[in-house]
């Protein structure tokens, strides 16, 4: 700068000063701005995901919901058609069967929600286990049908009792189970076991 003289330096020095004074506010500014745009980006992304763990939480309701209804439905028929209670047995069998079909739409409707909320592989399962109520609904309605002898359609009926009162029972718990843990929609204590 000694090469410069008095005015040159003068000028280079408010050219700096001009441009230091300028240059870094907008410098700041621009800053703010990002920051500001990426807490929103984040707030955003926050209020999606606690959308996405409400709308899985309601899904999990509604399924244990649905196959719960279905089991006691089901549950119904084969316990008052193996027990002699004739009267119970036909208001059991006029109920299931006008339910069955809107029971079977909402598990599937259900099922196909999954792919969305869930996983691949809760879809999966959840299919795998339509098919399986499918199959006992074929069972009842075959059971039901059998009008002579009657001791048979209450042996079958009894039959398909225990089998949904000591296996699709737990079947339903372990698949709640199994989906609550996929979702992460377990509580703090469960998970800690």
């Amino acid at each position: 700068m000694a090469d410069l003289g008095l005015t040159q330096q003068l000028i280079l020095l408010a050219a700096t000063a001009a441009v230091s004074g300028l240059g870094v506010p907008i410098v700041l500014k621009r800053i703010d701005e990002s920051r500001t745009q990426e807490l929103k980006n984040r707030e955003a992304a926050i209020s999606r995901q606690a959308k996405i763990i409400d709308a899985q939480a309601s899904f999990l309701d509604e399924l244990s919901q649905v196959l719960w209804e279905w089991r006691y439905a089901a549950m119904k028929i084969t316990y008052y058609g193996s027990s002699g209670k004739q009267e119970l047995y036909e208001q059991s069998c006029e109920e299931y069967q006008s339910e069955i079909w809107l029971h079977l739409n909402k598990i599937r409707c259900i099922t196909s929600k999954s792919r969305r909320l869930a996983s691949e592989n809760c879809y999966q399962e959840l299919l795998k286990f339509y098919f399986r109520i499918v199959d006992l609904d074929k069972r009842i309605f075959k059971a039901i049908n059998i009008v002579e002898p009657k001791w048979e359609r209450e042996l079958e009926l009894s039959d398909l009792n225990v089998e949904i009162f000591e296996l699709v029972s737990p079947e339903i718990d372990e698949l709640l189970f199994l989906i609550s843990h996929r979702l992460g929609l377990q509580s703090e204590f469960r998970r800690s076991l």
